[in-house]
């Protein structure tokens, strides 16, 4: 996506300073040769937000909706509850997968069952669908389900700037020049990026805890005068991945072990963006 002026006067900056800040690949469904073409707005709520014309490339709007318009035997069921993958005897097949709808169990079968359900509830699936060939769940002879659990560490920082940013979509710059380190330390610190856009009503929420209370206080429009003259930067660094850093079921409960760590390399990169 291209830059709009004021957010590509923010990336000649950063290249001024000796960086290789590049476009941000985002999956959008933008034309920006042909926007009669383009369902995406270039709005100012994209970043996390719902996208009300559709504009986001996700597997909802590029793949559930076309099947389902496309194809007769598609069906998709909504506030259904998985409960458990039943095997055969053997144990080698899943032979149905229990669900729970409004209440009453179901079961249904398939030549393929396919367990989409993220990092957490896949693992959890599994665990719960332990049975006699499998006492430790499925796919579990190694013990390794749920273990190495992985969220990597993330900081968002806003920037103020004494002069009105006037981009409407602010999320199009990344900059790499860290992932690999620095000649001090040797090992990966992480990406930068922008967020969206900052906006008023959102900034109590996003505050940091101790300064949640006071920021509340500040009547919208000094925060809106905030806001206009802000970037989002947000940095992402990764967690490495630890066996005691687990998901475990006991009973009905589901428990995350999850003990920080790569810590210095977060804090470095956030100290060396902060600077930058």
């Amino acid at each position: 996506m291209s830059h709009e002026p004021d957010m590509q006067s923010v990336a000649d900056g950063i290249r001024e300073l000796g960086y290789y800040p590049f476009h941000l690949p985002l999956g959008l469904k933008l034309n920006e040769s042909d926007r009669t073409k383009s369902p995406c707005i270039r709005c100012d709520t994209f970043d996390g937000y719902p996208c009300l014309v559709h504009a986001k490339a996700d597997a909802d709007v590029n793949a559930i909706r076309p099947s389902h318009e496309k194809y007769a035997n598609f069906t998709l069921l909504t506030n259904a509850k998985v409960l458990r993958l039943h095997t055969s005897e053997s144990g080698q097949e899943i032979t149905s997968v229990e669900t729970e709808i409004a209440g009453e169990r179901h079961w249904f079968a398939g030549d393929i069952v396919v367990v989409g359900c993220g990092s957490i509830n896949s693992a959890v699936l599994l665990l719960r669908s332990a049975n006699d060939k499998h006492p430790n769940g499925l796919a579990n002879s190694s013990d390794q389900v749920g273990r190495n659990f992985m969220k990597q560490l993330e900081t968002a920082i806003v920037s103020i700037h004494l002069e009105v940013n006037h981009a409407n979509f602010q999320k199009t710059i990344a900059v790499n020049d860290c992932y690999w380190g620095e000649p001090d330390f040797p090992y990966p610190m992480g990406m930068v990026q922008n967020t969206g856009n900052v906006l008023a009503d959102m900034i109590p929420a996003e505050a940091p805890p101790l300064m949640a209370p006071f920021v509340k206080l500040i009547p919208h429009y000094e925060r809106h005068l905030l806001a206009e003259r802000s970037v989002g930067w947000w940095l992402q660094t990764e967690d490495l991945p630890d066996p005691n850093n687990r998901i475990r079921v006991v009973g009905e409960k589901i428990h995350i072990d999850y003990t920080l760590n790569n810590t210095e390399a977060s804090d470095r990169q956030v100290k060396k963006d902060k600077k930058l």
